[in-house]
């Protein structure tokens, strides 16, 4: 309840017309304190800062993606990405497409696998009776990144979920048809990739639904 009136509070104040520096000043206190070991944890922190990456995208985005003491950006994959998710998506989902680019563009090297790991990656298209589909930004992406493999890998990495309800089955069948996406211009690397990745993908089909009808006859013998 308390993330769900902070989200509510910041959604309004930000969409009001904050100031840049005000904006700055909050953005720098979040990522400070996700570096403290006593910092507040929270499941929510993606969908918190998710108003600052619709409204200031392009300052947010320099604000979070800054490089731990160790070099590493854990603490900006941390903070975006709502590992519970079973898209594994992040607050960048708000950033628009054209503005994404244009940043990963400067450090392309490193902002690309970071965007790809963090952006929206799959999307239900209306127009085709809800079928799911790689997004747009997605797609936008991997036609701008100077590695594509990179991408690729990155993108592959989220086809398999985290948490979700229903059939895991059902969701791993549903995406395996989307590999081929990720590779429009046929090339050769990345399609050894995808082909491993669909191999890889069909295995663990085939042992979930051989769990799935073991849990069923165990709990169709325990109802008799």
């Amino acid at each position: 309840m308390f993330d769900h009136d902070i989200d509510v509070v910041l959604r309004f104040a930000i969409s009001s017309g904050g100031s840049a520096n005000a904006i700055g000043a909050v953005l720098a206190s979040v990522l400070s304190s996700e570096r403290k070991p006593e910092r507040y944890f929270s499941y929510g922190r993606s969908k918190m800062l998710a108003p600052f990456f619709e409204f200031f995208s392009r300052q947010t985005l320099d604000a979070i993606y800054q490089p731990d003491e160790d070099g590493s950006y854990s603490s900006a994959y941390q903070l975006v990405t709502d590992s519970f998710s079973e898209h594994r998506e992040s607050a960048i989902a708000k950033v628009p497409s054209d503005i994404l680019i244009e940043w990963c563009n400067l450090s392309p090297s490193d902002r690309y696998p970071f965007a790809a790991a963090t952006c929206r990656l799959f999307e239900n298209r209306h127009e085709s009776n809800n079928k799911l589909c790689i997004s747009e930004t997605a797609k936008s992406l991997l036609n701008n990144a100077p590695v594509k493999l990179e991408v690729v890998r990155e993108y592959i990495s989220r086809f398999q979920p985290r948490s979700g309800s229903g059939s895991l089955a059902d969701t791993l069948e549903q995406r395996i048809p989307l590999l081929d996406q990720l590779n429009p211009e046929n090339n050769h690397d990345i399609a050894k990739a995808v082909s491993r990745a669909e191999a890889e993908l069909r295995r663990w089909v085939d042992a979930e639904r051989k769990r799935e009808a073991d849990d069923e006859r165990r709990d169709a013998g325990s109802f008799e």
